[in-house]
C-alpha cells in the first residue's frame, strides 16, 4: 500500500457541493461530477489503485475498472457528513466487478471501516505496515493486527493479485542483471511520478521494499 499525498480539493468539487444541502449524499454530486472526481483521483495517485497498487485502465469498451472509494463508508447512517468529502475519497481498482471475479480492494472492503484496525493510504506511515516476498505475497509487518485485518478485509493475497505482482517483478529476478543493470532498472521503475509521465511503476511498494536497497 502506498500513501497517497492529497492535493487541494478541486475546483469542481469544491463549486457543486456549494451549491448542495450541507447534508448532501454522494450520489448528489451527479454522474459528471463524479466521473470528474474518478479521473482526477485517478492522477493524483499516478494511475495505481489506492490499496492494491495495479494499473488503473480503461477498458476496450470505454468502461472503468476505478471507482471511488470513501475510506470512511458514504452509508448515511455510519459517515453521512463525509459522504463528498474529498479528503476521504480515493481511486481503488475494480469499477465494474464481473460475476465470477473475486473481489479485493474497495469492493472487498464495501463498507466495512474500523479505526483501529484498517491501515489508511491516507497514512504517512502505512508502508512501514506491509512487507512483501518474491512470491507476490504480502504481509503484516511484525504481525501488525491492523495490518493483518486490512489484508485480509481488502483481499491482497487473493491468487489474481498474487500473480500480477510475480509477473512485475519477474524481470527483476529472470533476466542475468549485473548489479549495475539492477541499480539502473530500479531506479527507472521507481521513479517520483513528475519524472515518469504521471504515473507510478504499477505495484511500486513491493519493488521498493524487495529492491529498493539497491539505490538507497
Amino acid at each position: 500500500m502506498k500513501y497517497i499525498k492529497k492535493g487541494v480539493e478541486p475546483e469542481f468539487l469544491k463549486n457543486k457541493k456549494e451549491k448542495l444541502d450541507k447534508n448532501a449524499s454522494y450520489d448528489d454530486l451527479g454522474r459528471k461530477i463524479k466521473k470528474l472526481l474518478r479521473e482526477h483521483l485517478k492522477a493524483e495517485q499516478g494511475e495505481i489503485c489506492c490499496y492494491c497498487e495495479r494499473r488503473l485502465h480503461t477498458k476496450d469498451d470505454n468502461s472503468k475498472d476505478y471507482h471511488n472509494e470513501h475510506i470512511k463508508p458514504k452509508d448515511r447512517e455510519l459517515y453521512p457528513h463525509l459522504a463528498t468529502d474529498y479528503y476521504n475519497i480515493v481511486c481503488s481498482c475494480q469499477g465494474n466487478l464481473k460475476k465470477a471475479e473475486i473481489s479485493h480492494c474497495g469492493k472487498a472492503k464495501d463498507n466495512w471501516y474500523d479505526e483501529q484496525l484498517f491501515v489508511s493510504p491516507l497514512s504517512k506511515d502505512c508502508e512501514s505496515k506491509f512487507r512483501y516476498n518474491d512470491g507476490g505475497e504480502v504481509f503484516a509487518v511484525d504481525g501488525n493486527k491492523a495490518a493483518k485485518t486490512t489484508i485480509e478485509k481488502l483481499n491482497l493475497n487473493c491468487d489474481k493479485l498474487i500473480e500480477m505482482r510475480k509477473m512485475v517483478l519477474k524481470v527483476f529476478y529472470e533476466e542475468e542483471l549485473s548489479l549495475e543493470e539492477l541499480i539502473r532498472l530500479v531506479k527507472d521503475v521507481l521513479k517520483e511520478k513528475g519524472n515518469n509521465k504521471g504515473k507510478y511503476q504499477e505495484f511500486y511498494t513491493t519493488i521498493k521494499y524487495l529492491f529498493g536497497k539497491y539505490i538507497e
